[in-house]
């Protein structure tokens, strides 16, 4: 299958992002070029998310003649199902910044997503008096998409079924449970089918989008573990954080009145340590996670007569908005937990065959914004690597390691920093703000927000920062010695007039 492609414009780096035009986004543009190609005829994509379908789209349009994706859960809904989505139940919003939508553009998808996405554009908080401020954010000359994970599943595969049915094989409810690398590059993968029939899939090419839980992440671990000696490192492992900030959460649904801004992100920090967050859907409805402690008992044993009132009490502007027959479901639904902290490396690929993507290497807490927009933004360093490399996926793989595997620490290491309450999340961000405003010449914005606007790779961006906190201590310094200084010799001077 032949497919049109923008033409790469470098960006920074061996396998560096590139940039394409857009009707829907406003990104720096390039003409479209003949792409490089080597036939290639097969590979195996383990996960059917986000990631692992565009990386699908993305190799068939490089010249793959099929790829097989395999995902152990049933299909979505499709994204015109309005009673499928007019629920907290199904799944949570996500929000797509200019680099997933960059990705989303380059592969021909981007158009069907935002068709079922709401855009955010600003921002309005309570804190746990009650007090509102509003904020809206018109810097961002392409807003950020917002719409639930599933849905943004049941898009791109959308666009699979239609464009690329002779190619893609999309197999749901089939689990992979265990790969083995053979001599010549090639690869067996042992899978489930729903039912329990067991098949073994022979390819040259895996690509590993399954998550955080990866089975291929796991098995290329204790492959590295056996072979690791005094003199040889071991060449790939998951480092693994232990819960610092841990909080679990509930969905509840909320509905806008006339005269709310349907494109803003609404927020609440309530007094008995809870946190509403609120993301706008398509249909005009508000998704909200209720972010709270494990061992918050005040929540836990709420009933029908007391879950009023504590909404009422906790998130005062946005209680209003959920009908008390929601927050009876409320009391009922599942405590879901938050991904904790991790990413792979030193390398992230094996045995010439196989390559990891998205959360397999690298895992962040979602309210980042920088999950999923860094996954997406794999696929185009992937493809970056592919394509200098001839589409052989064994150096690409190599060069795309290179290229990853230390962005990708940094990534999770940076974002775990601000993963606390006022003092580890809102102080810092605070005091960056401050400085940028008085001196934006020098000073970007925090850190957090410098990964989700893009320009800066996240290593960058963490040395950047490094070099800022070290100037802010300076000025800071300076300012207090000169005022020590005018304050002595004040005092000085008035003793002598004493005298």
């Amino acid at each position: 299958m032949r497919t049109s492609r923008a033409a790469p414009t470098k960006y920074r780096g061996t396998c560096g992002r590139r940039r394409v035009a857009s009707s829907s986004v406003a990104v720096e543009g390039a003409e479209s070029i003949p792409k490089q190609k080597r036939q290639q005829d097969e590979a195996v994509v383990v996960g059917g998310g986000p990631v692992g379908l565009l990386t699908a789209m993305m190799l068939v349009q490089r010249g793959w003649k099929h790829v097989q994706v395999i995902d152990r859960l049933a299909p979505p809904p499709p994204p015109e199902r309005a009673d499928a989505w007019g629920t907290a139940d199904r799944s949570y919003n996500l929000g797509i910044s200019w680099r997933g939508q960059r990705a989303l553009k380059r592969y021909g998808a981007l158009d069907r997503v935002i068709r079922w996405s709401a855009p955010y554009n600003g921002r309005k908080d309570w804190n746990p008096k009650g007090k509102c401020a509003e904020r809206e954010v018109m810097e961002r000359s392409i807003p950020t998409q917002v719409i639930q994970r599933d849905r943004l599943v049941g898009c791109i595969l959308q666009e699979v079924e239609e464009r690329f049915q002779d190619t893609i094989d999309v197999q749901h409810g089939v689990e992979c449970v265990a790969i083995r690398w053979l001599e010549g590059k090639q690869v067996e993968l042992d899978v489930r089918k729903e039912g329990g029939d067991f098949k073994t899939l022979h390819t040259a090419f895996v690509i590993g989008a399954d998550g955080a839980n990866s089975v291929i992440h796991k098995a290329m671990e204790d492959r590295a573990e056996k072979d690791k000696s005094l003199f040889k490192p071991q060449s790939f492992k998951v480092t693994r954080f232990p819960p610092a900030f841990t909080r679990v959460y509930k969905t509840v649904l909320l509905h806008f009145p006339d005269g709310w801004r349907k494109d803003f992100n609404y927020s609440a920090r309530g007094e008995d340590d809870v946190v509403l967050e609120v993301l706008p859907t398509h249909e005009g409805l508000g998704i909200g996670v209720v972010l709270f402690k494990p061992e918050n008992d005040k929540l836990l044993n709420l009933t029908k007569e007391t879950v009023r009132e504590f909404f009422d009490r906790n998130f005062t502007g946005l209680s209003p908005l959920i009908e008390q027959e929601e927050l009876e479901r409320f009391l009922t639904k599942r405590v879901y937990n938050l991904p904790e902290f991790q990413y792979s490396g030193p390398t992230l690929h094996a045995e010439g065959s196989t390559v990891l993507l998205g959360d397999a290497i690298h895992v962040v807490k979602p309210y980042f914004g920088l999950g999923l927009n860094s996954a997406l933004e794999d696929v185009e360093i992937l493809d970056n690597c592919l394509e200098e490399q001839g589409n052989d996926p064994s150096k690409a793989i190599v060069a795309f390691s290179n290229a990853r595997a230390k962005d990708s620490q940094n990534l999770v290491e940076v974002s775990r920093k601000f993963d606390g309450g006022f003092v580890r999340f809102v102080l810092p961000r605070i005091i960056d703000g401050a400085f940028h405003k008085l001196m934006p010449a020098v000073f970007t914005r925090d850190a957090i927000k410098c990964m989700q606007l893009g320009g800066m790779t996240y290593t960058q961006v963490r040395w950047r920062k490094r070099g800022e906190k070290i100037l802010q201590l300076l000025l800071v310094l300076g300012v207090f010695r000169t005022v020590s200084f005018v304050v002595g010799s004040a005092a000085s001077f008035a003793m002598q007039l004493v005298a």
